[in-house]
């Protein structure tokens, strides 16, 4: 995140912004273990980490109250298996994969595995992918 950005939310807010980044999860892990209890307000980890933090005793229960936009979130984006209730966490970035392809180009071994990759348990969020 840009530095511009920071000091224009704490020109707004008057609340000053200390943000740590890291590199990969397990270095994430291992800053947030580091510190003293309640140095994050917030900490952007990828989902099975929400996990991880949770069970190590390492995240608080969030205050929703507090969070009124919450409400705003899609049911599919809710819910997911290391935060049922969301709880702890809640979505902050996602991703699409798309795949398109002309059948008249490509090899029966081909649409086999893109076959695989549809019928898979890969999540589909909010947009089923049309069957073959």
């Amino acid at each position: 995140m840009p530095q511009s950005v920071l000091d224009n939310y704490e020109k707004k807010t008057g609340t000053h912004v200390n943000m740590t980044t890291y590199s990969s999860p397990d270095e994430m892990i291992a800053k947030v273990r580091a510190v003293s209890p309640g140095t994050y307000d917030l900490v952007v980890a990828p989902g099975n980490d929400v996990e991880i933090l949770k069970k190590v005793g390492l995240l608080d229960k969030l205050d929703k109250s507090k969070i009124p936009n919450s409400k705003n979130y899609a049911k599919d984006w809710l819910g997911l298996s290391y935060d049922k209730k969301n709880s702890y966490s809640l979505p902050y970035l996602g991703s699409y994969l798309a795949l398109a392809y002309n059948k008249k180009k490509f090899h029966q071994s081909t649409i086999i595995l893109i076959y695989l990759i549809q019928s898979s348990k890969i999540p589909r969020l909010l947009f089923p992918m049309p069957e073959l």
